[in-house]
């Protein structure tokens, strides 16, 4: 990406000041997060705790190089969950989601703009997840071999469906959905066996992702890898995907429709559910972290259903639409405070992409398609209320933030 003119405060990881010190337990933190991220919520915890700590440091000695844009989009975001708690009815359950949770994630976005904008860290800790991601990929795959995950000794129990060290097939196929594009986007410019590497683990990542069945994720990869195509100004290849899909359309497209968006029982009541919270509450929502507590309520009862097989869906759930789950918990405030916040990341990305050129801009592009697909998938499933998947979303989408105005290295 361009590099823009760093603030005066930005830090550097070497020296022994502080602030530097504070700046290598960011790094390490960071790479941490993202190495275990897809297997270990103790080593993701550990992770959050270091980037706290050097956080309040660098926040301290006003070294915490957050672009406006973000900082005030997480302010907003932090300010709409905040006035939901405090209209709560249960004011003590949704002030633990909001600082259990929603603070942790906000501060985790900062975090990892602060990397991004520092020269080549934002780029390191892409290329560990990167690396990282092959590996859960021939995780998945030992499953599919042997019955169960090296990682965390997981068997397979959603039939055959692959889900490496992950506890569904759908978060396994969330995480790829985001390593995919990173790892298109660290294609350009990499060396002859670097490139051989990257290219190896798409093509196992994508097999893995087809193992798992998860139709909604694929869908929202194949789209989010035509917005790299617009990002990196790719006309040609974006074209040559565009005659293979419509091709696909009229060949499959009917079955294939059906097959995505038919929904299940228990989908279909958690998007009821949401949707009947909201109507009572919209601008507010229901409360911060309330969702879950008072799913029972707005569900209808178990014998509405004609087959009692359809109803062994666990309740409460999620509601399976991330989106949904922010209009009943959070309202209209929530939602558009959400959707402001990333659509500013996803211009200010775009715009650094434009103006950038190689390398630069085929990693804009990869993290902008790795966003759009996490985003896409919120659609269908469960990623800001899963650790894993959140966490990596909110730290890619801080890093993607700091890299478009990264520093230029000296």
């Amino acid at each position: 990406m361009p590099r823009a003119a760093a603030p005066p405060l930005a830090t550097s990881i070497t020296g022994s000041s502080p602030t530097a010190l504070a700046d290598r337990a960011l790094l390490a933190a960071g790479l941490l997060i993202m190495t275990t991220v897809a297997f270990s919520s103790a080593l993701v915890e550990v992770g959050a705790v270091l980037i706290l700590l050097a956080g309040a440091v660098l926040a301290a000695a006003r070294v915490l190089s957050v672009p406006p844009g973000l900082a005030a989009g997480l302010a907003l975001y932090f300010s709409a969950a905040s006035l939901s708690t405090v209209t709560s009815a249960e004011p003590a359950l949704s002030a633990r989601a909001l600082f259990a949770k929603t603070a942790e994630y906000a501060l985790l976005c900062a975090a990892g703009a602060h990397l991004g904008r520092m020269p080549r860290t934002g780029r390191r800790v892409l290329t560990v997840f990167a690396v990282a991601a092959i590996a859960i990929g021939a995780d998945a795959l030992v499953q599919g071999a042997v019955g169960r995950d090296l990682l965390r000794g997981r068997e397979l129990v959603h039939g055959s469906r692959l889900m490496g060290p992950f506890n569904s097939p759908n978060n396994l196929a969330s995480y790829l959905a985001m390593a995919i594009p990173v790892q298109v986007g660290l294609l350009a410019g990499a060396g002859r066996g670097w490139k051989a590497l990257l290219l190896a683990g798409i093509g196992l990542e994508t097999a893995v992702l087809l193992g798992s069945d998860a139709r909604g994720v694929t869908l929202a990869l194949i789209l989010s890898l035509g917005v790299y195509c617009l990002a990196a100004r790719r006309a040609r290849l974006l074209a040559v995907g565009g005659l293979l899909g419509v091709l696909a359309v009229w060949r499959w497209g009917p079955a294939l429709w059906s097959a995505i968006t038919r929904l299940d029982p228990g989908r279909r009541e958690g998007w009821s559910v949401a949707w009947g919270m909201f109507r009572d509450h919209p601008w507010v929502g229901i409360g911060w972290g309330r969702f879950m507590a008072h799913y029972e309520a707005y569900a209808p009862p178990r014998d509405f259903y004609q087959d009692p097989l359809r109803v062994e869906w666990a309740r409460p759930q999620y509601a399976h639409n991330c989106f949904l789950q922010l209009l009943a918990e959070g309202g209209l405030l929530s939602l558009a405070a959400f959707l402001g916040l990333v659509g500013w990341v996803g211009y200010v990305a775009l715009r650094a992409a434009a103006r950038g050129g190689g390398p630069d801009r085929a990693l804009a592009a990869g993290l902008i398609s790795a966003v759009s697909a996490a985003l896409l998938n919120m659609a269908f499933d469960t990623g800001l209320y899963s650790l894993p998947i959140a966490t990596l979303f909110w730290l890619l989408l801080g890093l993607t933030a700091g890299l478009a105005a990264m520093e230029r290295p000296r």
